[in-house]
């Protein structure tokens, strides 16, 4: 398995999720964007990569990958705890770990997976929250062919 592999799957779980179906899939997106304006946005980023425990050819890895959502809450009241029509952070971070945890292999792509830490940007300019998820993919590899 290759993180590029890995990577697409965790992009193609969140879009699929009936969890995060407020979640346009066009505001699905691997890797930064400049200037996007829809909201809810997730953005995926590889964080690092570790080798593991080598049995002969094959090679434990664990990953991490950071997974960020971008919310606009217009209502103040409801920018941390929503309702059932609108969503604060905290529901949204539930609703992000519940699509991530629907399936721990990621079809079959991963070993295990689990998410390490979460974080709200505390900071965010009003109405735009954050919501920044470490999630961690433990996978096998083949150590000869890196496939």
């Amino acid at each position: 398995m290759l993180l590029k592999d890995i990577i697409q799957k965790v992009a193609d779980t969140l879009k699929d999720s009936a969890e995060l179906k407020y979640v346009d899939q066009a505001n699905v997106f691997i890797g930064g964007r400049a200037g996007d304006t829809s909201y809810p946005a997730i953005y995926i980023e590889p964080l690092k990569e570790e080798e593991n425990d080598e049995t002969y050819p094959r090679q434990l890895i664990h990953a991490d990958i950071l997974i960020m959502m971008i919310l606009r809450c217009q209502d103040k009241d409801l920018q941390i705890i929503g309702n059932d029509t609108v969503r604060g952070v905290v529901d949204a971070l539930n609703d992000m770990k519940k699509a991530l945890s629907a399936d721990r292999t990621l079809c079959g792509y991963a070993k295990r997976t689990w998410v390490v830490e979460s974080e709200f940007g505390v900071l965010d300019e009003y109405p735009t929250r954050s919501i920044t998820v470490t999630f961690r993919v433990e996978y096998e590899q083949n150590y000869l062919t890196r496939a």
